[in-house]
């Protein structure tokens, strides 16, 4: 993504590369707009202030065309049927690694927070130490939009759903495959987890991420964004609140002083994320502006935004939402 934000580059992508000493390092692969002449340097001086030290390619390979996976058109279904462009990367973490530890007939997968533990959720699963198919089922994305139906709706085959098929309770049971949550056991803590990072050489942004409290979370995705946007139209809250919340159970913070930082922060309209504009993230998926915001307003929850006579979200000279309630109220 921050490769595709310079102005000669069409697509681009990152694979690993074996490294004698590192392991692997990233192989930046890079097609050019037409007519565009960049060479190896600038593209690495422009993704200098961008990007982390560590993720800086070694080198650029320039090619012709990238192929193209399904992934997009995924993204694009799931933010029109269930307003969630985020579904595939979601169902994906908790799915992948399970098919490879089955395959692999690796009995242990450690997951380190519990989300519902994190951010709330019903009693019994803020508790829950395992992740079996029943949390998957609730809380990690196979509601929804099933899998299995997916051909139906798009021109996808098989092999493009490989990543997103969860075992079977047969393959499972046969694997002796158990996943648990370390948050269950150990304090989890997002804002500590970065300070201990970031004393190993993490990086997080010089200001909070759009829509969020936090710099040092979700710095790997522009349509993150759109993503916490749609939790907002369609709940009344986002991330910002979120991680409020968690600030004030840990008294870091005083609930005033959340709820105006939230005030400031939650649910304004994606016009970027991580800096780049909603119309670049769009063109990833193939769709207009016009087509997102019709598919917004579709999403956006009546009961808690105001809507005039013919039941249309009523929005403010920057494109937001304008509440019926005031998150300071008591």
């Amino acid at each position: 993504n921050a490769a595709m934000a310079h102005p000669d580059v069409d697509l681009a992508a990152v694979i690993g590369m074996p490294h004698p000493k590192w392991e692997e390092r990233p192989l930046l692969i890079v097609k050019l707009k037409p007519g565009r002449e960049s060479g190896k340097a600038e593209i690495i001086d422009f993704l200098a202030d961008k990007v982390a030290r560590w993720w800086l390619p070694d080198e650029v390979l320039f090619v012709e065309d990238i192929p193209l996976t399904a992934t997009g058109k995924l993204n694009k279904l799931a933010l029109i049927e269930i307003g969630d462009i985020s579904w595939p990367e979601h169902v994906a973490i908790f799915t992948v690694p399970v098919r490879i530890a089955v395959q692999l007939g690796i009995r242990l997968i450690v997951w380190g927070e519990n989300p519902q533990n994190e951010y709330g959720g019903p009693g019994a699963s803020t508790r829950k130490n395992v992740l079996d198919r029943r949390w998957l089922e609730e809380f990690g994305g196979l509601l929804g939009l099933r899998v299995s139906d997916l051909p139906e709706m798009g021109e996808f085959t098989k092999r493009d759903l490989i990543q997103y098929v969860y075992p079977t309770d047969a393959q499972l049971q046969e694997a002796g495959v158990t996943a648990i949550f370390l948050g269950y056991y150990f304090p989890w803590d997002g804002y500590a987890n970065a300070l201990y990072a970031q004393a190993y050489g993490f990086e997080c942004l010089p200001t909070v991420v759009e829509g969020s409290l936090a710099n040092y979370e979700n710095l790997d995705n522009h349509q993150t964004g759109i993503h916490d946007y749609f939790k907002y139209i369609k709940y009344g809250f986002g991330r910002a609140t979120d991680i409020a919340n968690n600030h004030i159970r840990r008294g870091r913070m005083a609930r005033a002083d959340a709820a105006r930082m939230v005030a400031r922060h939650d649910g304004k309209f994606p016009w970027t994320c991580l800096g780049m504009p909603i119309k670049e993230t769009l063109d990833e998926i193939d769709m207009s502006l016009d087509e997102f915001v019709t598919v917004c307003d579709r999403f956006t929850n009546k009961k808690i935004f105001r809507c005039n006579d013919r039941g249309e979200p009523i929005k403010d000279k920057n494109f937001n939402l304008i509440p019926l309630f005031s998150n300071t109220d008591t």
